[in-house]
C-alpha cells in the first residue's frame, strides 16, 4: 500500500536493518517497524478528514493520534502506547504530550510515547494531550488467567467421622498466587468423603476418595484415605449391685458397666437411668438411688439400646412425728406457736388441703410481714421437715444473691427468744430466686467462734470452735463465711442445690403451683470427745433430691448433747421486698425420719 505522507515515504526508504543485528538493534527496530505501519494507517485514517481551516504552515500541527487503538492488554502485562502529530501538509512527527489514564500507569518513555501498565480488570481511557490537541483510546484489561490449582494438602489420612481442611490456590502460568478466584469442590466417592464449599472434609465410611478443587476449568486434587475404627457397640449392660435393701430417705449407688459381644467393659458410653416406680424410689443421673416410700422398684441402666437393672426394696422410716401444722385457722397460739403469732395471717382463699395456709405477704419495699413465729419440739438429733409451698406468679425472692429467709431450726442451748443470727445452732430452709428458685440450707454457730482465732484453723487443735465459719471447715462441704458486725462476729455455711428448681413458667416445678418441700437433718455424731464429720443435710422437691450432703459437721465434742428443738417461720427480706410478692405455706409437718 503506498505512503501517503512525504514523512511516511521518508521513513520507508530507510535502510533495512543488518541482517544479523545486536538484540536490542532489533527490538527497537522492530517498534519502529510497528510505528511505521500505524503511521500508514492513520493517513488513511485521515484521507477523509477536513482540511484545516485559516493560514497554515507544513510545520503545524493539525491533528493528534494515538496507537494502537483499541487494543486489549492482560492484567500484569503492559503496552507502548504512541501519540503523532499531523501537519497541515500530511507529515507526522513525534510529539509532546501529557498522558492520562482512569485506572491505569502511564509511564512515558521517549518523545510521544509511553508504556502503560493497568491497575485492575475492565476497560480504560489511555488519552494524550498537546495543547489544545488530544486524542484518546479504549483499553480492555482482562485478569490474568488461572493456569493451575494447587491443593494443599495433598494427602490426607482419616478415620470416620473425623473432617480436616483443604486449601486452594489458584495461579498464573509464572506460579504467582491470584486471588479473588471461584473455587469449586467435588469428591468422586461421596460415601467415602464428603467435601462442602470451602473445602472441609468429612469422613463418611472405609476406602478412598479424590477431592478436587476447580477454577476457571483448571483443577487440582487430594487424595483422602479413611480408615473405620468405629468403637463395637455395647452387647449388654451390667448393673452393680444388683440389688438395694434402703430405709426410706436412705440414698445407695449402683454402678453401670455397658460391656461388648466378648464381655469386655467398654468405657465413654453414655448410659440412661430410669425407675418402674417413682413413688419407691428415684434414681439420678448417675445412678444414685433415693429411696421414697416402702415398696420393691426395679432400676434401670440402658446404653446403646441395651439394659440392665437392679431391684431396690424399701421399708419405711421408723420416724416418730414431733408435730403437723395445717393451719386451717387463726388460732396458732392454741397449738403451741409464739412470739409474733398475732401478725401472722391465715387465708382460706388458698390452701392444699384442708381450708386454710399460712399467707406471707411483702409490700414493695417492705421488709418482713412479722417477725419469727414459733414452736418448740421434742429434743431430737435427726429433723425430718415437710411442707407444701405455693409463690404467687410474679415472685421474684429479695432480687439479690442471698434472702429471703423462709424457715429455721434452733437448738436445746439456744434460749426460746434467741437471736436468730447469734446461736449455738441455727439452720435455715430458704430458696433464692434467680430467674427461679434454687434451693438454699444453711447453718450457723456465731457463739461457739473462737474470737482470739479469726480465720485461723482450729480443726484438729481444738473443740472449743465454730464450725461454720471463722475457725476452719472441718468437712469440706458447703461455702463458709466470716464477719464482724456491732462488736461481735459473725460466721455461716451455705449448701445450694445446683440449679434452679422452682421454675419461673408454668410447669412442672412451678413456682405458681403447690410444691412439696422436705429437708433431713442429721447431726454428726460424737466420739471420744471429738465431733465426727457424719451429718447429712438433704433437700427433696416434689420427690426429687437436690441437696445431699451426707459428711457435715454440725458440732464438735463442746456440744456434744446439742440438739434440735424449735422450729421458726422467719420470712425475712433485708434490703426490703422488690415486688409485691406472696409466699403460702401449708401442711407442716415435722418428724424424727421422713416417712
Amino acid at each position: 500500500m503506498p505512503y501517503t505522507s512525504k514523512r511516511a515515504k521518508r521513513m520507508a526508504r530507510k535502510e533495512s536493518p543488518p541482517t544479523t543485528p545486536h538484540p536490542r538493534a532489533a527490538r527497537v527496530a522492530s517498534r519502529w517497524l510497528q510505528v511505521a505501519v500505524a503511521v500508514a494507517l492513520l493517513l488513511v485514517g485521515c484521507a477523509d478528514q477536513a482540511p484545516p481551516t485559516g493560514p497554515q504552515d507544513e510545520t503545524t500541527i493539525v491533528q493528534l493520534r494515538v496507537w494502537p487503538q483499541d487494543p486489549t492488554v492482560q492484567l500484569g502485562d503492559s503496552i507502548d502506547f504512541v501519540a503523532f502529530g499531523l501537519t497541515a501538509l500530511g507529515d507526522t512527527t513525534l510529539v509532546e504530550v501529557v498522558w492520562s489514564a482512569q485506572n491505569g500507569e502511564l509511564r512515558p518513555d521517549g518523545k510521544g510515547q509511553a508504556r502503560y501498565q493497568p491497575r485492575g480488570h475492565g476497560r480504560d481511557k489511555v488519552k494524550a494531550t498537546a495543547d489544545t490537541l488530544a486524542d484518546s483510546t479504549m483499553v480492555t484489561v482482562t485478569e490474568i488467567p488461572v493456569a493451575a490449582v494447587e491443593v494443599t494438602p495433598v494427602t490426607a489420612a482419616l478415620v470416620v467421622g473425623g473432617t480436616t481442611q483443604l486449601t486452594a490456590t489458584a495461579k498464573d502460568k509464572d506460579g504467582n498466587a491470584l486471588t479473588g478466584r471461584t473455587v469449586s469442590w467435588s469428591t468422586s466417592d461421596g460415601a467415602v468423603a464428603t467435601v462442602n464449599g470451602a473445602g472441609l472434609v468429612t469422613a463418611q465410611g472405609a476406602g478412598r476418595a479424590t477431592v478436587t478443587a476447580t477454577s476457571e476449568g483448571q483443577t487440582g486434587a487430594a487424595q483422602v484415605t479413611v480408615t473405620d475404627t468405629s468403637p463395637p457397640p455395647v452387647a449388654s449392660v451390667e448393673v452393680t449391685p444388683g440389688g438395694l435393701s434402703l430405709s426410706v430417705g436412705q440414698t445407695g449407688q449402683l454402678t453401670a458397666t455397658p460391656r461388648d459381644a466378648a464381655g469386655n467393659a467398654l468405657t465413654g458410653r453414655t448410659v440412661s437411668w430410669s425407675t418402674s416406680d417413682g413413688a419407691v424410689a428415684t434414681v439420678s443421673g448417675n445412678g444414685l438411688v433415693m429411696a421414697q416410700g416402702a415398696g420393691t422398684a426395679t432400676i434401670t441402666a440402658t446404653s446403646e439400646g441395651n439394659s440392665g437393672a437392679a431391684t431396690v426394696t424399701v421399708t419405711g422410716a421408723s420416724g416418730q412425728v414431733l408435730f403437723s401444722e395445717g393451719f386451717e385457722d387463726a388460732n396458732l397460739g392454741a397449738r403451741g406457736w409464739y412470739d409474733d403469732v398475732p401478725r401472722a395471717t391465715v387465708t382460706t382463699t388458698e390452701h392444699h388441703s384442708g381450708g386454710g395456709a399460712l399467707e406471707i405477704h411483702w409490700p414493695q419495699g417492705s421488709t418482713s410481714p412479722h417477725n419469727a413465729i414459733r414452736r418448740l419440739f421434742s429434743e431430737t438429733e435427726t429433723l425430718y421437715v415437710s411442707y407444701w409451698v405455693k409463690y404467687s406468679p410474679n415472685y421474684v425472692g429479695s432480687g439479690q444473691g442471698y434472702q429471703p429467709h423462709e424457715f429455721g431450726v434452733t437448738s436445746n442451748r439456744d434460749d426460746p427468744y434467741s437471736n436468730l443470727t447469734y446461736s449455738y445452732l441455727y439452720a435455715y430452709i430458704e430458696q433464692n430466686y434467680q430467674n427461679g428458685g434454687i434451693p438454699v440450707l444453711r447453718m450457723q454457730d456465731a457463739r461457739m467462734i473462737d474470737t482470739n482465732n479469726i480465720n485461723v484453723d482450729l480443726t484438729g487443735v481444738t473443740e472449743n470452735r465454730a464450725v461454720a465459719g471463722c475457725n476452719g471447715n472441718t468437712d469440706g462441704t458447703g461455702i463458709t463465711s466470716c464477719f464482724p458486725l456491732g462488736g461481735l462476729w459473725y460466721n455461716g455455711k451455705e449448701w445450694w442445690a445446683p440449679g434452679v428448681a422452682f421454675q419461673d413458667s408454668p410447669g412442672l416445678d412451678y413456682k405458681g403451683d403447690w410444691n412439696h418441700v422436705e429437708v433431713y437433718f442429721q447431726l454428726n455424731t460424737i466420739a471420744d470427745g471429738t465431733g465426727q464429720t457424719d451429718g447429712v443435710v438433704r433437700y427433696w422437691l416434689n420427690g426429687n433430691l437436690k441437696i445431699e450432703h451426707t459428711n457435715v459437721l454440725f458440732r464438735t465434742g463442746a456440744n456434744s448433747t446439742l440438739k434440735f428443738n424449735q422450729f421458726l417461720i422467719t420470712p425475712y427480706i433485708g434490703d426490703g421486698s422488690p415486688a409485691d410478692q406472696y409466699m403460702w405455706v401449708d401442711d407442716l409437718v415435722l418428724a424424727t425420719g421422713r416417712p
